[in-house]
């Protein structure tokens, strides 16, 4: 095995013994690159997916949680427009508010 992480929950993921806490929606996409470092014989052969805007796992968990984006803004004491350009990947996430999303999540 040509894989090595520097995360031990990663690596109990991987090898199937712990699942990590994420959404369905998120969960599966792990599963979807994991399997694809299993099945590589060659680091050539892994070819992953481009990495994907923080925004867009935001999305994914809010409709995975039937969370309306204005309800969540309101919740994070932000504006509609701020959490939809957020999703929409026109704005980054800040450490601050990364950290209350986190609190949101219960995370």
């Amino acid at each position: 095995m040509f894989v090595k992480f520097k995360n031990k929950k990663l690596e109990k993921f991987y090898e199937g013994k712990d699942t990590l806490r994420f959404s369905k929606n998120i969960q599966s996409s792990l599963q979807f690159k994991v399997n694809l470092l299993k099945l590589a014989t060659d680091l050539r052969q892994i070819r992953l997916p481009v990495a994907f805007h923080p925004g867009e796992y935001l999305k994914m968990e809010l409709e995975a949680r039937n969370i309306k984006q204005k309800d969540f803004a309101e919740v994070l004491d932000i504006s509609a427009v701020e959490i939809s350009m957020i999703i929409n990947g026109k704005r980054n996430i800040t450490p601050r508010l990364a950290a209350r999303i986190g609190e949101a999540f219960g995370t």
